[in-house]
């Protein structure tokens, strides 16, 4: 008897994988005033579970300046949207993708929309959280 279940990609490490893998996380800022509000293209370096939240910790480029910086996609405790946990965890390294960030009640950044411009193929898909 076969298990026809078709598997999810998984592309999230554990902060001990991405050190292993030779990311550099500590390269990426993660203070609220140096991630850019608005929508931009940013370049997908690698992604961690966050230890301490249901999220998953996006390390991203920004295409046009280079600039590094830490993102957390999660499930926010006012249930407004959801995510699709297997769809953000099977995008790529070095995808590009378009993200809308804006200033939550608290001010922080937070991540509105991705659409995945490039992911391994041509395909463009958008995720809306």
């Amino acid at each position: 008897m076969s298990n026809n279940k078709k598997r999810s990609v998984n592309n999230v490490l554990s902060f001990y994988e991405a050190i292993q893998a030779g990311h550099k996380p500590e390269q990426y800022s993660y203070q609220y005033d140096e991630i850019p509000n608005g929508e931009y293209n940013v370049f997908l370096d690698f992604m961690v579970k966050a230890r301490r939240l249901d999220a998953i910790e996006l390390y991203c480029r920004v295409q046009q300046t280079g600039q590094k910086f830490r993102i957390s996609y999660f499930k926010d405790k006012e249930q407004k949207f959801d995510i699709d946990y297997n769809q953000v965890a099977a995008i790529s390294f070095g995808s590009l993708f378009s993200i809308q960030v804006e200033p939550n009640g608290r001010d922080k950044p937070t991540l509105h929309r991705i659409t995945v411009l490039r992911n391994g193929t041509s395909t463009q898909t958008e995720l809306e959280i």
